[in-house]
């Protein structure tokens, strides 16, 4: 009996590995860019690709042109994407909810005060986008 590198089947993997890559791929429907994409931002199908060697995401967005399949914005780490995605709540009404989870987000008790305003508007598009997302969803109820 030949072992393989590292006592594993084919390919270095283990018998179940198939079935555990499978379950840790489903994570990044988690990723807080691809919620916000398709919870808010009206993207469909978004699923990871290795094109170009890096890890991106497609999906489908609505376009005056009809659907079109798009690289997903990295809301999470850009905040020009973020800034987008901002626009689109303020024009659904809800800047007030917006604003109130960007505090929560960052520890901000108001606006009144210079450290609490210097939280808001320094915030990562990470938090942003978290509280654009808590903005969305208790808005919606």
């Amino acid at each position: 009996m030949t072992r393989r590198r590292g006592g594993r089947g084919a390919a270095g993997l283990s018998p179940r590995a198939g079935t555990e890559y499978t379950v840790r791929m489903e994570y990044y429907k988690s990723l807080l860019h691809v919620r916000l994409a398709e919870e808010v931002m009206g993207w469909s199908g978004v699923e990871p690709s290795r094109e170009g060697g890096s890890l991106k995401f497609y999906g489908t967005i609505q376009t005056n042109r009809g659907p079109q399949r798009r690289e997903v914005p990295d809301y999470s780490n850009d905040l020009n994407a973020m800034w987008g995605a901002e626009q689109y709540l303020k024009s659904l009404g809800l800047t007030e909810a917006y604003l109130a989870a960007l505090g929560d987000a960052v520890g901000a008790a108001g606006t009144d005060a210079p450290e609490d305003l210097f939280r808001l508007v320094t915030a990562s598009p990470a938090q942003r986008c978290e509280a654009a997302l808590n903005a969305y969803h208790s808005g919606r109820n």
